[in-house]
């Protein structure tokens, strides 16, 4: 029997799918606002951070979720992941074959049904290894005391802001949070916060909430003082990526603010399991350049709140191509497992 999902991580997931699209339709669509564009449309540039400041911890989110609960690795587990992956990067290659034969049969092209081009599904790659790293995190995490836990943590996490952070040029594995590195600290993060309940995580769910808008705000306002001091390009890059102390924090008070509104919603839950859609679809080598040419056309015709639309539109489109691929594999599945 299945374990019932808990609606309330399902729905933080859904959020930072769309915390994902955002900070994709936002500096990656638009370009990171210079000084000439403070000068020019201040309020624009501030909306642009603080869009920007309010999403950017979602990468971290969900793999503090995973950390959270503890990722119970099996074959099985780790096929029906790579299954929906293959699933949307062959797929869309087909569709592209069809469409734009031009693009689709050119070598970048067929690296990408494979995952084979560097910066393409990154994520993906870099948790398909915690996947596999994670029955020996669990056993660390369940026999190791509080103490030997909070040491390692404590000690992992001062080695990677150091030199992956504060420094990345020297450990460019660990840069800007997007390894299978980074992942490791996040997750232990989250298992110790679910195993060992620090003080923080007693907080009131309004505390956390607090909390989490509270450095968000102090990140934009830190952007915008930088970028009026011509300080951007050296340093507001350090604060918007997903290794920045500031931005674990935000996802960390974003996490426990949602562990502590407890409901049920099957609809939630259903849809959740398509999160992961969202990003293999929008984030595919054919698609990706569409979604930003998409996100500024949006932006002509009516603004923040068409490009809200248009980001919703994609949401929609990308858990209905996934049923497809639900379908498919629970055929696959059962003839697989003999279920």
């Amino acid at each position: 029997m299945k374990k019932q999902r808990s609606s309330n991580f399902e729905l933080l997931r859904l959020l930072a799918m769309m915390f994902v699209l955002i900070v994709h339709a936002d500096f990656i669509a638009f370009g990171a606002p210079d000084v000439s564009d403070w000068a020019s449309r201040p309020v624009g540039v501030v909306s642009q951070y603080l869009f920007e400041c309010l999403a950017i911890c979602c990468v971290d989110v969900f793999v503090l979720i995973s950390g959270w609960f503890g990722i119970k690795f099996s074959f099985r587990k780790f096929s029906a992941f790579f299954f929906q992956v293959v699933f949307f990067s062959a797929g869309l290659f087909l569709v592209a074959a069809v469409v734009t034969p031009q693009k689709a049969f050119t070598i970048e092209g067929i690296k990408s049904v494979f995952l084979l081009n560097g910066g393409d599904y990154w994520f993906v790659k870099a948790y398909m290894v915690l996947m596999i790293l994670s029955p020996f995190l669990n056993a660390f995490c369940d026999h190791a005391s509080r103490c030997d836990f909070k040491t390692v943590l404590t000690t992992y996490l001062m080695v990677m802001f150091v030199y992956g952070w504060l420094e990345p040029a020297s450990v460019s594995f660990a840069m800007n949070g997007c390894t299978t590195l980074s992942f490791v600290g996040l997750y232990l993060i989250g298992r110790y916060m679910h195993i060992h309940r620090p003080a923080f995580t007693s907080y009131s769910m309004r505390q956390d909430g607090l909390a989490y808008l509270a450095i968000s705000v102090i990140m934009m306002l830190a952007c915008l003082f930088l970028l009026k001091h011509g300080l951007r390009p050296t340093l507001d890059s350090r604060l918007l990526n997903y290794g920045c102390p500031l931005v674990i924090l935000a996802a960390m008070y974003l996490l426990l603010f949602f562990s502590k509104w407890n409901f049920s919603s099957r609809f939630v839950n259903r849809v959740s399991v398509s999160c992961l859609a969202v990003y293999l679809f929008h984030c595919n080598l054919f698609l990706f350049p569409i979604y930003k040419d998409l996100v500024r056309k949006a932006n002509e015709m009516g603004g923040v709140l068409m490009i809200l639309v248009f980001l919703l539109l994609v949401y929609v489109v990308a858990i209905g191509a996934d049923r497809i691929r639900l379908f498919l594999w629970r055929k696959l599945e059962k003839k697989l497992y003999n279920d």
